[in-house]
């Protein structure tokens, strides 16, 4: 079995296989058993025997087991573990969601899931994005625009809601309308009571414990805490985003919201020195755009990602089309990672080749760097 394969097929098979530990393991995942026959003819001896003695091992770092004649994927950090408390780990999410999403494998069924629910917001998102680049839809962008980002804060600030929120919030849609957004919800089956986490979202219980699926941002969840809330509803069923557009379209747009209302704040405080911050302009052509008083822009753009190896593909030219144009760019990496990481940033900046218009820094660098250039632009006060 290639090494990619064989990889790709272990995090598969334990999807699956974890996904049907909440109601039994048995028979196991095809995938699963596959790799781990494989691998236990690699690893020979020091193989585990039983099922408990795998998850023991998928608990522990990947390079403290995984064959040394196998080369791991270069996204997948080798000092993390497969699992944390019998789920996936972060590394594991963010490997998921940002490779295999993008290939065929429909061997597993929960891929196979997984790649419908991103499917749809995928299909909406390009529909939209078409609409506005329309010249024949010139006089229709300002709406489209207010309607994709309506709909993007809802997904992100409304992970657990019900038909009847919906519907008041997307009765008029015309390019995003009320059945398109419901399709990125699906029942709570598990109860008309729901948890949910201001940090990570949509909560569930593994035994006496609310378990969320980010643990490295979040794993406190008692249910007297304050970031900790509960939803019910007697007269309507509750429904409960999709793993697929709560991993692609929440986590991402949590860090997002919070520079956006930073930078907010200081536009409400000088709003004649920062004359305008806007949302995913151009229907998220980048992530926040923002006007000073002396004519300057700055196009912004967040990327949440743990791994920065993982990172650098993405780092690319910012799109500056459809009247978008800057003075400079920024790449702004949430503090969590930086402040786990000092060498985040090194390693960014010196395996990327971006324009000298181009900065990659951490949330705090870009609101000071705000704050900076406002001081800059501020005139001073004549003496009387």
């Amino acid at each position: 079995m290639p090494q990619t394969i064989l990889f790709d097929k272990l995090l598969l098979g334990l999807y699956e296989l974890t996904n049907k530990q909440r109601q039994s393991p048995y028979p196991y995942p095809v995938l699963f058993q596959q790799v781990c026959q494989h691998l236990a003819l690699q690893l020979s001896t020091s193989a585990p025997r039983t099922l408990q003695g795998w998850l023991n091992l998928f608990h522990q770092p990947i390079q403290s087991w995984w064959p040394a004649s196998y080369a791991l994927p270069k996204e997948f950090a080798s000092t993390d573990s497969l699992l944390i408390h019998n789920r996936p780990s972060d590394e594991a999410v963010a490997y998921y969601y940002s490779v295999l999403s993008e290939i065929d494998a429909t061997a597993s069924p929960m891929y196979t899931t997984v790649a419908v629910e991103n499917r749809l917001f995928r299909s909406l998102y390009l529909n939209l994005k078409d609409a506005y680049r329309d010249e024949s839809n010139a006089e229709q962008r300002e709406q489209i625009q207010q309607e994709y980002v309506q709909l993007r804060r809802f997904l992100i600030e409304s992970p657990i809601t019900t038909t009847n929120a919906i519907r008041r919030k997307f009765w008029s849609g015309k390019y995003v309308t009320f059945p398109n957004v419901c399709d990125f919800y699906e029942p709570c089956n598990d109860g008309q009571t729901q948890w949910s986490c201001h940090h990570c979202g949509p909560l569930h219980w593994e035994g006496n414990a609310l378990v969320g699926i980010r643990q490295s941002i979040c794993n406190y969840h008692p249910v007297e805490a304050e970031h900790i809330w509960q939803e019910s509803s007697e007269r309507e069923p509750i429904l409960r985003i999709r793993t697929g557009i709560h991993v692609r379209t929440c986590f991402p747009g949590l860090p997002e919201l919070f520079l956006f209302n930073q930078l907010g704040k200081r536009q409400q405080e000088q709003p004649s020195l920062l004359k305008a911050v806007e949302l995913w302009p151009g229907v998220d052509q980048y992530d926040i755009r923002i006007e000073f008083a002396n004519g300057m822009a700055w196009a912004i753009d967040v990327k949440d990602y743990q791994n920065p190896q993982r990172l650098l593909p993405e780092l690319k030219t910012i799109d500056d089309r459809n009247g978008l144009d800057y003075r400079s760019a920024f790449y702004v990496i949430p503090n969590r990672w930086i402040e786990n990481n000092p060498h985040y940033l090194p390693l960014l900046k010196s395996n990327t080749d971006l324009p000298a218009s181009h900065n990659i820094v951490s949330s705090s660098q870009l609101l000071d760097r705000v704050d900076l250039h406002l001081k800059s632009i501020r005139k001073p006060r004549r003496k009387p």
